[in-house]
């Protein structure tokens, strides 16, 4: 496993919330963050496929709507093709809620 984050409280947080979010499709087994580009890098094992999935993720932006935090991502690719366009044709590009237990830790780290 590989985890580009800092050595911080919030990034281990963080992490432990990816992994929670990811747990019924698979485990993540890379998390790096590039926090001024706003971009993420994960690798995945996904359920049902026999190689490690890598998914960019090369625009996010935090919303805060009502007091609840949410990650958009904006834009991003991965190594499976038919994944790229079925986020492309099914517009998966919709908020994604942060729990507030994690919200002030992710705040802090993206």
């Amino acid at each position: 496993m590989s985890f580009s984050l800092p050595d911080l409280p919030d990034a281990k947080a963080v992490l432990n919330w990816v992994q929670t979010y990811m747990k019924p499709y698979g485990t993540v087994n890379k998390f790096e963050i590039d926090k001024e580009a706003k971009s993420l890098l994960l690798e995945v094992s996904l359920r049902g496929e026999d190689n490690d999935i890598s998914v960019h993720v090369k625009k996010y932006e935090l919303v805060e709507t009502d007091g609840r935090l949410s990650i958009i991502i904006h834009d991003v690719s991965t190594s499976r093709e038919w994944v790229n366009k079925l986020a492309e044709n099914k517009k998966l590009f919709r908020p994604i809620p942060v729990p507030s237990t994690f919200a002030p830790m992710v705040k802090n780290l993206l």
